[in-house]
């Protein structure tokens, strides 16, 4: 398909072709990472709730600190 869209003289099936290359890389690939980084998360023995997400998000809407007599460490 992009063959095609490179050796098409027209416009219009030029921009077929990639349109159909773009659906085809849609469905085959659906996640195609450009970059990616290191993302470093620290985390206190005495934090309860929080939510880790592996991109790199933390959600701290519940995150509530335990009693840190109460709780010993690891």
């Amino acid at each position: 398909m992009l063959q095609k869209a490179l050796l098409s003289q027209q416009l219009s099936s030029r921009m077929d072709a990639y349109k159909e290359a773009q659906r085809i890389l849609a469905r085959e690939l659906p996640v195609l990472p450009l970059a990616s980084s290191l993302r470093l998360q620290a985390y206190r023995y005495d934090m309860k709730g929080l939510v880790l997400s592996p991109f790199g998000n933390a959600s701290f809407a519940g995150v509530s600190r335990e009693n840190t007599e109460e709780v010993k460490k690891p």
